[in-house]
């Protein structure tokens, strides 16, 4: 990360959010993981409406993650990320 991204205070929310079960939900970016998180092994751990956590892969916060919630339009997305290692994370509360 560049010296611009070093100035940023984490975690913050993006202007752009999620549109799921007829409301818009923020997403947040994260410098790492946080703690409480627990590392998806399935993409049975991945039901519709759970939050996750996955690396933003590219653009100016390449690197960080991001917060999201499993619906169709990202199921396809997340098990790519899966079968490929990529890391996906959920709380490990339910």
């Amino acid at each position: 990360m560049g010296n611009m991204e070093e100035s940023k205070k984490y975690p913050f929310r993006l202007e752009i959010g999620v549109w799921w079960n007829g409301k818009s939900h923020p997403i947040w970016c994260y410098d790492r993981v946080p703690d409480g998180m627990a590392q998806v092994r399935s993409l049975r751990e991945l039901w519709e409406g759970r939050h996750f956590l996955s690396e933003c892969l590219i653009g100016p916060d390449k690197g960080c993650y991001y917060t999201g919630i499993v619906r169709p339009a990202v199921i396809e997305a997340l098990k790519a990320r899966l079968q490929q290692g990529i890391p996906v994370y959920v709380s490990n509360t339910r």
